[in-house]
């Protein structure tokens, strides 16, 4: 009887020890995953526009947007807790990418540039909303 209690309570410490050592594989789980572009509000002309078949799909420090291509641009983001900069400058070093082709697919989903920074306005389970001086985006968890 009492080996029974000292090899239980020596599971329950092994577990216990196994079980805090174990961390996220993504740093922000509410950011990452795939998010749906429902609509952009432009700020200066004060125009929603409807958005379908965008997707922002967040992966620890990587974003890749994707819209009629299985396939789009992948940019770095950092993580500020109440913002985000998203810097996809590394097209302008490449040869292999047209910089002008991935300046018109971001500038498409409210993305103003190859490096912008906004703000997390709202970010739960369920909702994403960004916003920086030109655009704010509405997201919803995919």
């Amino acid at each position: 009887m009492k080996r029974t209690a000292i090899l239980t309570v020596l599971l329950y410490l092994m577990t216990m020890l196994i079980a805090s050592s174990c961390t996220s594989v993504f740093p922000n789980d509410k950011l990452d995953y795939m998010w749906r572009l429902d609509k952009i509000y432009d700020i200066d002309s004060k125009e929603e526009k409807e958005i379908e078949h965008v997707w922002f799909c967040f992966a620890r420090d990587l974003i890749e947007i994707c819209s009629n291509t299985p396939h789009g641009p992948v940019g770095v983001i950092y993580d500020y807790g109440d913002s985000l900069k998203i810097d996809y400058s590394m097209y302008t070093e490449s040869t292999t990418y047209d910089t002008e082709s991935v300046l018109r697919i971001l500038r498409e989903c409210g993305i103003s540039s190859l490096t912008t920074t906004f703000v997390i306005e709202r970010l739960d389970s369920g909702k994403m909303i960004l916003a920086d001086k030109n655009f704010r985006l509405f997201l919803t968890r995919w």
